[in-house]
This record gives structure tokens, sequence and C-alpha cells, in this order.
């Protein structure tokens, strides 16, 4: 069950990345099965957690969705390959009360 869940989430991704950047010459998408290592997913503790570092140490307020990255490199960084890793940390959407009481 487990593997499959996995599967359709991988498939989103890819469906996903393939309608934004049908021209994206930077990123070898022909056979996108072949280049995804696999899928981490985080909690939605963890991603409130990225959101506190991001705020804390890079002054940067994240909506949980585009925390979600930064989360998965914080919690699971002993899983991700040796070398440069790049986290894209989007949005600011997210209600100002809410992010004070998560920031807490």
């Amino acid at each position: 069950m487990e593997d499959n869940v996995l599967r359709h989430a991988e498939q989103r991704i890819w469906e996903t990345i393939l309608a934004v950047a049908p021209t994206c010459e930077a990123i070898e998408l022909r056979n996108p099965w072949n280049k995804l290592a696999g899928v981490i997913t985080v909690s939605e503790d963890e991603i409130v957690d990225g959101m506190r570092v991001a705020a804390r140490e890079a002054k940067l307020v994240l909506e949980p969705s585009g925390a979600t990255a930064l989360a998965a490199l914080l919690s699971h960084r002993g899983e991700l390959p040796n070398g440069t890793v790049v986290v894209v940390a989007s949005g600011g959407n997210v209600d100002p009360e809410l992010f004070q009481r998560l920031a807490e």
C-alpha cells in the first residue's frame, strides 16, 4: 500500500513539473523516473520547524507548503547525498496571527 501511495506522489510531482516547465532545457525530463531517487515526506511539526528556522535564521516568512523542502533538509539531512543541497523556499501566504503562534 505504501509503495502505491509513494508512486502516486512521485507521479503527481512529475506531472506538475512537466506542466509548468515544458520547455525547460536546464532539467532533463525525458525520462523522469530515471532521475528521481526517491521521495522524502515530512510531518506537520517538521514543516513548522522549517518555518521557524527560516524566520529565525534567514528572516523569511514562509507559508507551510513553501517550507516543506527546508523541513526535509533539516529533518532528513543524513538521508541526502553529500554535497551541495539547494532548497526552494517560497510563499509568504500565511495568516500573520497563525505565523506568530507557530514562531513561538
